[in-house]
Order: structure tokens, then sequence, then C-alpha cells
């Protein structure tokens, strides 16, 4: 996964380590019924620690906001490039 992205942060596209980056779920585990369904490749972005931290503050409210607790993984899903893009800037 961090070889596809070149080791970089996909929020301030600077290049890491492979041990600082980390991988952020788009949609959040809350959302969906398996755990097997939280990493499919396009649920998962590389992010340096300090963009992770900011991008989870933003992307909680964003997220909580826009589709609320009721919304189910397979209709965030199907959505997911506008939930990258709301939440994380030089995505898509």
């Amino acid at each position: 996964m961090f070889e596809f992205y070149d080791f970089r942060c996909q929020r301030c596209l600077a290049k890491y380590d492979i041990n600082t980056l980390r991988l952020h779920h788009i949609i959040p585990f809350r959302f969906f019924e398996s755990l097997d369904q939280t990493n499919l490749m396009m649920n998962l972005l590389p992010l340096c620690d300090s963009c992770h931290i900011q991008v989870h503050q933003k992307h909680d409210e964003w997220l909580n906001k826009e589709f609320g607790e009721k919304k189910i993984w397979s209709e965030l899903y199907s959505d997911i490039e506008r939930v990258a893009e709301m939440t994380i800037p030089h995505t898509f």
C-alpha cells in the first residue's frame, strides 16, 4: 500500500519512511458490518502522524454532520470519493 503511494502522505504529500506513515480508514470501522470490509485498498490512505491527527479531528466531525450515525457502510462506500475529497485535500 505504501509503495503504491510512493511513501507519501496523501494530505501534505511529503515523503516519509514506512515507520512514520499510518493507514487512515476513509470510512471508519463503526460504519462496517465486518472488519474485512474496512481494509479494502479504496478505503485506505497513507497519512503522516501529524496529518492523521488533523484529519481525524475534521473527518469525524464532518462524517457525523454529513451522514450521521444512521448511514450504513454500503451507502458511504458508494460515495467514498466524495468522503475522501471533503476530508483529505489532495486526494482523488
